[in-house]
């Protein structure tokens, strides 16, 4: 290999065609023409990835192909020479090239402050609003009773009775509730209500549809981002490159 490589410089031949010591890079191509004339398995195959154009590039002509004095070394599908890691990749692997620029650029935008008020109210809404329908339902079956005027201390708060003026503006907030654009998800208070469950089991459908809007509204954001991110990567032509 060594001898190889000293040969070359004797003949002038690339990477020793500029007047300039280039034993190293004349090893270092001597290296490659080796592992491409190995035994491999069969389907193997080989790429040759350099920035330095000067040495080992056509010097009049494309820069994207091998100078002619190496240029045997290289054939269009096993063996391929590229001046940029970012070409390598494309070429070989565009799927994991598309996956990678997605993580070297995706910037994670950070939600508007209103956006994550607007959410937190809307969620408010919602447990409110099914709490709302729990005392309807207790009002209804006579557990809870109306009273012109509470008494305290309270005896028994299963029990407790509820004051007619706050009732009357419970019925008034949830008739507000009920006319937002999300009155659809407020009626799933309602439904809950008809399968007579119990205060625990409703206590605990509370939360699990609570999580479950939440979770929602971040699946629809992720998504809108990941959206953007695919489009900035499809759009994008830069790539990573690798220096000799």
């Amino acid at each position: 290999m060594k001898l190889r490589a000293a040969q070359r410089a004797i003949e002038k031949r690339a990477p020793f065609h500029r007047q300039r010591n280039g034993i190293d890079d004349a090893i270092l191509i001597e290296v490659y023409a080796d592992a491409v004339g190995a035994k491999a398995t069969p389907g193997s195959r080989f790429a040759f990835v350099t920035h330095n154009t000067k040495d080992f590039s056509q010097p009049n002509a494309n820069n994207k192909l091998p100078h002619s004095d190496i240029a045997g070394n290289f054939s269009r599908a096993r063996s391929l020479y590229f001046i940029t890691l970012g070409e390598a990749l494309r070429r070989v692997r565009p799927a994991q090239l598309a996956d990678l620029m997605i993580e070297e650029e995706w910037v994670e935008e950070p939600r508007r402050l209103t956006e994550i008020v607007d959410v937190i109210g809307e969620l408010i809404d919602k447990v409110w609003y099914n709490r709302h329908q729990v005392t309807r339902e207790k009002i209804e079956s006579g557990d809870t009773k109306i009273v012109e005027k509470e008494t305290f201390p309270v005896k028994d708060h299963t029990r407790r009775p509820i004051q007619r003026d706050v009732w009357e503006g419970a019925l008034k907030s949830a008739a507000k509730v009920e006319s937002l654009p999300t009155a659809n998800a407020m009626r799933v208070g309602r439904e809950l209500i008809n399968s007579r469950l119990t205060d625990a089991q409703m206590h605990r459908l509370e939360i699990t549809e609570v999580i479950r809007q939440a979770t929602k509204v971040e699946r629809t954001l992720v998504g809108e981002t990941r959206t953007r991110m695919k489009a900035t990567a499809s759009a994008n032509e830069s790539f990573l490159e690798i220096a000799h």
